[in-house]
């Protein structure tokens, strides 16, 4: 086991930086999920890590040794890759076996390893198979076993499981987990699917434009994203993303149409807590959002318990998705268009009007112009000062991120009509 520590990677293909000024730090035994879109550099941090791509600045540590100028071999990593790269004319024995071979292992330990390896990843009854005739599950451990076999410090894997059907991908994602608290390894692991970094990770790195955006538990990546790319790409359905004004020192929020930025669609109440937080940005623009499934139908909801103090809007059903167990509604309101996904009991009727209820404590806020969160956990009254210690501190795990009309407000809001 080692920790993985890079400082300020660059990698420059030309012109372009796919990396620029990476710093990351994986915790030795961790399960570390790299997430991100497509192009933003999570794949080539890997293989920079591997030895496989050269590095035009900065620094790699393995453990406490600068591996930087190590070919790949000494580097004690082992890699699995999204296409499993077997030898179809060998045996899934003669797979795991060939990098002992080349490391001139002698044969009775090669052995006892093939049969440990094979035994843990449930290839015992396969081992005089060849590739050709196995499952894709079945591929994929063969090469985790190439893998574990040479028990490295660290297991990197390029998105293993993108191959596989949607069942198969679930079983092995649990059998990864399995493996991982098995030997005690420290795993990187790269994949675009959210649903893979948020159910295998214990820290999630979630990466765009070659940068480091936030580096969290999962549970902190979903409930206090650090910034607006973070909060729209973490979540299915996306969470809802509405353009406000912070007005009355902080007491009020103006919703800005979408088609045109000069004209109010609509004005929410805020509560004392939140009122001061804003108030050092009265009269500027900020984003305000919601995840689909925080909003609920007014009806359903109760003033009388702290959970549901928020404020009513007004909507009409304009599309709806049925995904068995939950729906997914689009809603055109009068503070903007909104997603929302709650059970499929009782379905909405597309152009049904709707009263949606926004809870004060799930909505999150973003600055209009540096796009970094305001504020912390919004369900936490320590969650702020938790986000400023992150932001603050060099710490370990980043290394550095006409009148309109008055929505009616529940519970602890200003109450009444502004002008």
């Amino acid at each position: 086991m080692a920790r993985v520590v890079l400082r300020g990677i660059a990698k420059m293909f030309g012109r372009d930086a796919v990396l620029d000024g990476l710093d990351l730090y994986v915790p030795d035994g961790s399960f570390t999920v790299l997430v991100g879109p497509s192009g933003c550099g999570k794949s080539t941090t890997l293989r920079i890590i591997a030895g496989l791509e050269k590095e035009t600045r900065g620094e790699i540590w393995i453990g406490d040794e600068k591996v930087n100028d190590l070919p790949p071999g000494k580097r004690d990593v082992a890699m699995v890759f999204q296409n499993y790269a077997l030898y179809p004319t060998m045996t899934v024995r003669e797979n795991i076996e060939f990098g002992l071979k080349n490391r001139k292992v002698p044969r009775a330990e090669r052995r006892r390893l093939i049969n440990e390896v094979a035994e843990i990843v449930g290839l015992a009854d396969c081992l005089d198979r060849k590739p050709g005739s196995l499952s894709g599950g079945q591929r994929q451990r063969v090469a985790l076993a190439r893998a574990m076999v040479k028990k490295p410090r660290v297991f990197l894997m390029d998105e293993p499981l993108s191959n596989l059907d949607a069942a198969m991908r679930h079983q092995m994602r649990e059998e990864l987990k399995q493996l991982h608290r098995r030997l005690g390894a420290t795993f990187l692991y790269v994949t675009h699917d959210q649903v893979e970094a948020l159910s295998m990770g214990d820290q999630i790195v979630v990466m765009q434009g070659g940068k480091v955006q936030q580096a969290a538990p999962p549970t902190e990546i979903y409930r206090c994203p650090a910034n607006l790319f973070v909060a729209r790409f973490i979540g299915m359905p996306a969470m809802n993303i509405l353009s406000a004004r912070v007005c009355a020192d902080g007491r009020e929020l103006k919703f800005l149409g979408e088609a045109q930025r000069g004209a109010f669609r609509g004005t929410v109440a805020l509560p004392d807590a939140q009122a001061v937080m804003l108030k050092p940005r009265n009269g500027a623009e900020i984003f305000v959002g919601i995840r689909p499934e925080a909003v609920g139908l007014a009806e359903a909801c109760s003033a009388g318990g702290e959970e549901f103090r928020g404020f009513r809007v007004r909507g009409t059903v304009t599309a709806r998705e049925i995904l068995g167990a939950d729906a997914i509604y689009r809603i055109e309101t009068e503070i903007g268009t909104m997603t929302v996904k709650r059970g499929s009991e009782t379905l909405l009727a597309e152009r049904q009007p709707v009263t949606l209820f926004c809870p004060y404590s799930e909505l999150h806020f973003f600055d209009g112009q540096t796009q970094q969160r305001i504020g912390g956990d919004p369900r936490d009254a320590g969650g702020q000062d938790m986000m400023a210690r992150r932001r603050a501190a060099p710490t370990a795990r980043t290394w550095a991120h006409a009148r309109e009309p008055v929505l009616e407000p529940v519970g602890g809001g200003q109450q009444g009509e502004r002008g």
